[in-house]
């Protein structure tokens, strides 16, 4: 890292945490792990200071946008800045304070945000490092079993259960909440409708080896999704005709939840969420099935009743905590019907989903890629290693879901 950079990332530290009242503020470079994807960096840092006469040791992420990222206002990338600064800003703090005024403890399955600065093309968040704290990613080749799944649903239970007690409290307020982050700012934007794209040619992809192997229906049910995907993705997103809205996470993929584990490593006790630049007001349930769909192979999603159960009874109970009737904000058989109803849209990534669980991703992707090819596929392009085993799992998949009806 040059030295410039540092001097920079230094400056935004200190400013970040002076808002807070540190003061004597000293900023360690460990490692320089430039990680965050394709459109961030994250830079690691050690920062020691005083607060109310105290001595405090953090270790903290710079996640800032990379160079020529926001050169267009109106790119998905621009609105994916402004989305998580917003998120972390304004919409976290009051749902925090909302929790406190009820006698309750905070929603604390996210990281913790110091600040966040936004300069012209630049956008900066300073948070807590989790991974410090023994926080780690599931490994990606592998679905989520039980325990798992379990922890992520209750996670988001009570992330739900905020916007729906808020939304019955205080809807104005709520209304304030769906105008600035709004899924139409989303689809709107420059660039959005490469993902539609991308997941159109995966559908493809996996439609002609259903017809290679003269497999009719799923073949028939795959160009049907294919074919409303546009439409229906859209009318999802926007929640149209749809009463339970809430502020959705919007990427429940695994590398977005960083696990705690306990005494026994198989088992976690803690999660956490990251990644909320695609946080918007939409249909709870399209969290959950992104989730379980992204996450899940058929052991889980044949427990599908008893999970959503558990993730309405985690919803009810915090509704109940903070003051307002689950049966009115989101009732049982509503979030059951709505699985079914918003289902398509979790087996529309089954084929993006399979490639990435093979690690068939690039790993020098140069984004710059989207204007000339309108899409991510090239991410995908290469060579499946193991065929078979991409097939057998989506295919368990798509079975268990057309023996449902969900498509």
């Amino acid at each position: 890292m040059g030295e410039e950079l540092k001097k920079t990332i230094i400056s935004w530290v200190k400013e970040v945490l002076g808002d807070q009242g540190f003061a004597k503020i000293q900023v360690d470079f460990p490692e320089y792990d430039p990680s965050g994807g394709y459109t961030s960096e994250m830079v690691m840092v050690n920062v020691t200071g005083e607060r109310n006469k105290s001595k405090e040791v953090l270790s903290l992420i710079v996640k800032r946008s990379m160079d020529g990222m926001l050169e267009n206002d109106n790119s998905i990338f621009s609105v994916f800045y402004d989305n998580e600064i917003n998120f972390y800003s304004k919409i976290v703090p009051y749902l925090r304070q909302f929790a406190i005024d009820k006698g309750l403890k905070p929603f604390n399955s996210i990281p913790h945000c110091y600040g966040t600065i936004q300069r012209e093309k630049r956008k900066v968040i300073v948070m807590e490092n989790l991974k410090k704290k023994g926080y780690k990613v599931h490994e990606i080749e592998n679905p989520l079993d039980l325990h798992h799944t379990k922890l992520i649903l209750k996670a988001y239970g009570e992330w739900h259960a905020l916007s729906f007690a808020l939304r019955d409290q205080q809807p104005n307020k709520f209304e304030e909440f769906s105008y600035t982050n709004s899924s139409k700012k989303l689809l709107e934007a420059k660039g959005s409708s490469y993902m539609i794209t991308t997941i159109k040619k995966e559908l493809q992809f996996l439609m002609d080896i259903y017809k290679t192997r003269g497999i009719t229906l799923a073949a028939e049910k795959l160009e049907l999704l294919k074919n409303n995907f546009e439409t229906m993705s859209h009318d999802f997103m926007l929640g149209k005709k749809e009463s339970y809205l809430v502020i959705r996470h919007g990427d429940c993929w695994n590398n977005n939840f960083l696990f705690h584990y306990d005494d026994d490593t198989s088992h976690p006790d803690k999660v956490a969420i990251i990644d909320w630049q695609a946080a918007c007001v939409a249909p709870a349930m399209l969290d959950i099935v992104q989730f379980l769909y992204f996450c899940c192979s058929r052991n889980e999603l044949d427990n599908l009743d008893e999970l959503l159960y558990f993730y309405h009874d985690c919803l009810s109970k915090k509704v109940k905590e903070l003051g307002s009737d689950p049966e009115k904000c989101f009732p049982r058989d509503i979030c059951l019907s709505n699985f079914e109803k918003y289902a398509p849209f979790g087996i529309a990534f089954l084929p993006m989903v399979g490639k990435i669980r093979s690690k068939l991703i690039a790993e020098a992707y140069n984004i710059a890629n989207l204007e000339k090819d309108k899409s991510f596929n090239s991410l995908y392009d290469g060579k499946l290693n193991n065929p078979e085993e991409y097939f057998k799992n989506i295919n368990d998949v798509l079975e268990f879901s057309i023996d449902r009806k969900f498509i």
